[in-house]
């Protein structure tokens, strides 16, 4: 019995339910439709904006009751696309005030956007100023035209290394499914919501210019040509120095005076001189030889500290030193026979005057001379001294000891390798992408 009464008390309470629910929803329906046709009429009447008039339309910037632009839109049945390229055209090829497609007045827009009584006290600076501003205000719209549908050339682009990151950037771990690639399927009741990401990158142009240069060279002689890379210098007033072109390609380098007897060297006296030659490149001298050399009494010449010629003997110095002579020699008998018949066994050199401080010159090791020769020497030589040279300053010393009166001159000649005579110049195809780059 208990089970009986419970199901027959859940049936009546339901169909009382179910009566309810319909006798409510019909009055929700009627009701809702007249309060909202009350609330309609109402805010009609008291909302002013929801009436468009010649009057409250005065209060938008720039507004025209009959703008010249509405003829291109036929009523509203014109062609979108039509209108849209049009624009597009007369944007690309727009200069500075003539955008407007309104022919409003610069002046008059920028008089009504500071007031008549502020416009009065401008100076003429400040009007141009505030006219020129309006006009770059129209400007704006085509300017925005063009960076939307200008050839994208006109924007800046920076081409993805292959080696750089962003070029092989794959999501973080979780972002996609199946390696990035969104998969498709076909859903079936009951539905089921599934979210998947993916990604892609693509290049939009790979472009290429190239940067050829063309050479031209003329024929030109193996040598011969100006030792332009030799320039001598010597660091003694009384020393000439010469270089100068002797024909068919021989350049004349001279180092000295060609005279006679123009040091005075007393007893003995030594006569250093330097000449510095810098050579660019030592392996364009084809030639570079001592052909002669003058002196008076002794000389000596080496190249970056090699000996290269001695005269007028040969040795492998040249030293003015200081000893003392002997001016009266003779055989002293240093051992005998002894007896009777005594007799010297043994006899030995010796001096019964000697005379300090003379000089001599020494030229070898035990080889010595009289600084005073009395001749005068001028020698004709082939001797190469390239091998002694080197890129940069070389250093030719020439060291002369006079006896008396002296003097000293060498001579050498030179030649060197041609440049080439060339010209060149550059073809590009680069142009265009430079163009881009610097705008």
């Amino acid at each position: 019995m208990k089970n009986n009464k419970r199901s027959w008390a859940m049936g009546v309470g339901a169909f009382a339910l179910s009566a309810m629910s319909a006798v409510t929803f019909a009055i929700d329906n009627q009701e809702a439709h007249t309060q909202g046709q009350a609330l309609g009429n109402q805010r009609l009447n008291d909302v002013g904006t929801s009436q468009f008039t010649q009057q409250n339309a005065q209060q938008i910037p720039f507004y025209k009751e009959n703008p010249i632009q509405q003829q291109s839109y036929d009523g509203g049945f014109g062609s979108m696309l039509d209108i849209g390229m049009s624009r597009i055209t007369q944007s690309s090829s727009y200069t500075s005030g003539n955008c407007d497609r309104e022919q409003f007045d610069p002046q008059t827009s920028a008089m009504e956007a500071f007031g008549p009584v502020k416009w009065l006290g401008m100076s003429e600076a400040e009007k141009n100023k505030a006219i020129t501003d309006q006009i770059a205000f129209f400007d704006q719209e085509c300017d925005a035209i063009n960076f939307l549908a200008d050839d994208y050339g006109w924007r800046v682009r920076k081409e993805i290394h292959p080696d750089d990151e962003l070029n092989v950037w794959i999501p973080d771990k979780g972002e996609s499914v199946e390696a990035g690639v969104c998969s498709e399927q076909t859903i079936n009741i009951p539905a089921e919501f599934v979210v998947e990401s993916c990604h892609e990158t693509s290049s939009i142009e790979r472009r290429y210019c190239r940067e050829t240069m063309n050479v031209t060279c003329t024929p030109q002689p193996w040598d011969g040509c100006s030792p332009s890379g030799v320039l001598p210098a010597t660091n003694s007033s009384d020393t000439n120095t010469a270089l100068y072109h002797m024909g068919n390609g021989n350049w004349h380098l001279s180092f000295g005076t060609i005279g006679d007897n123009y040091w005075n060297g007393g007893r003995g006296t030594v006569f250093d001189r330097t000449l510095t030659v810098d050579i660019d490149n030592v392996e364009k001298i084809t030639k570079f030889d001592l052909v002669r050399v003058d002196f008076d009494d002794w000389y000596l010449l080496r190249v970056n500290d090699a000996l290269v010629y001695m005269g007028p003997f040969s040795g492998d110095r040249l030293e003015l030193e200081t000893y003392t002579k002997c001016v009266s020699p003779y055989q002293k008998c240093v051992q005998s026979s002894g007896g009777d018949n005594d007799y010297c066994t043994k006899w030995e050199e010796a001096c019964g005057s000697l005379l300090p401080n003379q000089l001599r010159v020494k030229y070898g090791p035990n080889s010595y001379g009289n600084p005073e020769r009395k001749q005068s020497h001028s020698r004709n030589l082939s001797i190469d001294i390239r091998p002694y040279l080197k890129n940069g300053k070389n250093r030719i010393f020439s060291r002369t000891i006079v006896g008396g009166y002296g003097e000293m001159y060498s001579e050498f000649r030179v030649r060197a390798k041609c440049d080439p005579a060339c010209h060149y110049n550059w073809v590009s195809n680069c142009s265009p992408f430079n163009q881009v780059l610097l705008r």
